[in-house]
């Protein structure tokens, strides 16, 4: 298997037989698997996508979920993103990891704006390769729209004692 990455908004040009896999990052050309990766780290309270589908076995995650990005940039971990889940289904019983999130503002379908709960206890480092940004759709000229939006500060802090509580460490007051 091959594996060339690139920006998201980069596309693969000259090609034959091109197909976008829907629900990865993933684009086959001629029988060569190409991973569309973000080509920066999202910034701290971002909502994005990630890729759980390759290399992840249960109990771990293993679909594609929404995810709400932890970590800020950092030299030292080029191309790692520290990210925590969020989950539709409530949880029971719900644990101090846990965190009831409305998000403030309008997510693309299939997601919709429906409650999320954070799943302080799943916080994960992955590759940007396995991240994308919300899409919106297309402006008029044919250019992609992202979501980029960020959560409050209230709201980070809340997750953030999630995640230590996750970690069984005492939560920050």
């Amino acid at each position: 298997m091959f594996f060339l990455v690139l920006g998201s908004d980069q596309r693969a040009t000259g090609w034959n037989s091109n197909h976008r896999n829907k629900k990865s990052n993933i684009i086959t050309i001629n029988d060569i698997e190409i991973i569309l990766a973000l080509a920066y780290h999202p910034k701290r309270g971002t909502i994005v996508t990630a890729d759980f589908d390759q290399g992840f076995r249960k109990p771990e995650m293993v679909k594609r979920r929404l995810c709400v990005v932890m970590s800020p940039p950092i030299q030292a971990r080029v191309g790692l993103c520290t990210i925590v889940p969020l989950s539709t289904s409530v949880p029971d019983p719900t644990q101090g990891y846990h965190y009831r999130l409305d998000v403030p503002f309008p997510l693309p379908e299939p997601w919709g704006n429906i409650p999320r709960w954070v799943k302080g206890d799943m916080i994960c480092a992955v590759g940007l390769y396995r991240l994308d940004l919300l899409r919106l759709g297309k402006d008029l000229n044919g250019k992609r729209i992202y979501q980029m939006g960020k959560l409050s500060d209230t709201h980070m802090k809340a997750i953030s004692n999630c995640v230590l509580y996750g970690l069984g460490l005492p939560p920050l007051t």
